[in-house]
């Protein structure tokens, strides 16, 4: 069993072994093949956690200013016209509503408008002017083209243009309701009439958010299993998260996909130094997984949609107990769109349960749904829950897939024996939960 405050560092070589509950073992630098270099790795404390049970895109390509509101409108319809159902325009801008708030919390900040929804979200001021709005937004997304001081006349071409950006912010302010001006303002921009709705437009505040990326394995293997990765530090952090990623990709020609199933003998490392560099440029993260025995279950999407509100439920309770993430927040969940649609459904579903929770402080966001090939971080958490099922799910032989999964948990300081595989009730099984701030990993095993 794994006592409390148990403080470990990694080995200081390849294959590694986290060793059994009462074994630690140390390291300063981590050199995993002459690829994987100049990691130092944070130090490891190991807490046991009696707890109560409930009752329960990211691609960021630059695109040409003038060709991204094109690009953007296209997508938009195209999109609505794929649904088979016409939306009203009320129920569209609900529909588009959820979307802003969503990528604005998460740091999926696709296109310009939805940087310009986390701008007016993060910088009041920016709300009541489109010059503040306008200097901002290139302070923050534009630094190759603007110093923050001086814009000479080449420069402002190259810059994404200001009637672009107030058009965004007038959709989101007036249709959309978010982030709104002061009340003088909006009654000089629209020319109030007395029906004007300010009374009904209170700008309210939106609070901090978990950003959840959720991923599932073992449907028709012994052992199932939901990981998931939670980003406590929204907006700007998981956007320059991902854009960091996203050049590291770039800077090594790798185009292909992260994805567990697809990793050959020729690319494990690279998938070692993709989720190192994870690691290493978001500091401020939690991994938890929960596990169950395939046995005595017969509708296995039943058994995952119970897995994952248990672990959403629980999750949340400890982030907010351990102090670590205290509500109030809001809650945003995105897991790898399925073709069929089931997981939409699916995903439906697990919001509404996690909604009758009625956790004090706890706004539940929409569960959206990402192409995996877009995502990074969705594919962060394919790697993750693909290195869990490798270890509950072994195969005869060991090959490439059992070195990286031993890699991600070395890196998390995890031994992977002190998972229980006995337990098949969904109500008495653990979450485990590796959480890293300030350098420092902790792991909760959480019960």
């Amino acid at each position: 069993m794994l006592g409390d405050s148990q403080q470990t560092t990694f080995t200081d070589y390849l294959g590694a072994c986290a060793g059994n509950g009462n074994t630690t073992y140390h390291a300063t630098g981590i050199i995993w093949s002459e690829q994987v270099t100049g990691y130092s790795l944070p130090n490891i404390r190991v807490h046991y956690v009696p707890y109560k049970d409930t009752t329960c895109y990211h691609t960021m390509n630059d695109r040409n200013n003038e060709s991204d509101d094109s690009i953007e409108e296209a997508s938009q319809a195209s999109h609505q016209q794929a649904n088979k159902t016409k939306l009203t325009k009320e129920e569209l801008n609900e529909k588009n509503t959820a979307e802003v708030l969503s990528r604005v919390m998460t740091g999926n900040l696709i296109s310009t408008r939805d940087r310009v929804a986390y701008v007016l979200n993060q910088y009041p001021q920016t709300r009541n002017s489109d010059i503040e709005l306008a200097w901002t937004y290139w302070e923050l997304f534009e630094t190759s083209k603007f110093n923050g001081k001086l814009i000479s006349k080449e420069d402002l071409y190259k810059l994404t243009r200001l009637p672009s950006l107030s058009r965004h912010r007038a959709k989101i302010q007036n249709e959309y309701n978010l982030f709104l001006a002061d009340a003088e303002v909006r009654r000089h921009r629209k020319g109030m009439s007395e029906e004007f709705r300010l009374n009904a437009l209170e700008d309210q505040p939106y609070p901090s958010a978990y950003s959840v990326y959720i991923d599932e394995s073992g449907k028709t293997q012994e052992y199932l299993s939901v990981g998931s990765l939670w980003l406590l530090e929204g907006g700007l952090k998981i956007y320059q998260c991902v854009e960091a990623l996203t050049k590291w990709k770039e800077d090594r020609g790798f185009k292909s996909e992260f994805h567990f199933v697809k990793m050959t003998p020729k690319t494990v490392n690279n998938y070692k130094e993709f989720f190192l560099k994870f690691l290493d440029t978001y500091t401020s993260y939690s991994f938890k997984f929960i596990v169950l025995k395939n046995s005595g279950h017969q509708d296995k999407e039943k058994a995952i949609t119970d897995l994952t509100c248990h672990l959403i439920i629980n999750g949340v309770e400890h982030e907010h107990q351990s102090g670590r993430a205290p509500l109030p927040r809001s809650l945003y969940t995105l897991f790898d769109e399925n073709e069929s649609g089931s997981d939409i459904l699916k995903a439906a579903n697990i919001r509404e349960r996690v909604k009758a929770q009625k956790l004090d402080g706890l706004y539940v966001g929409p569960f959206t749904p990402v192409d995996s090939k877009e995502d990074l971080l969705i594919q962060v958490v394919d790697l993750f829950t693909g290195a869990i099922n490798r270890k509950l799910n072994p195969t005869d032989s060991r090959n490439h897939k059992d070195d990286f999964s031993d890699f991600v948990f070395d890196c998390l300081g995890f031994d992977f024996n002190t998972v229980s595989k006995d337990n098949s009730n969904i109500d008495h099984a653990a979450m485990f939960d590796f959480e890293r701030k300030d350098g420092v990993t902790t792991i909760n095993i959480i019960r």
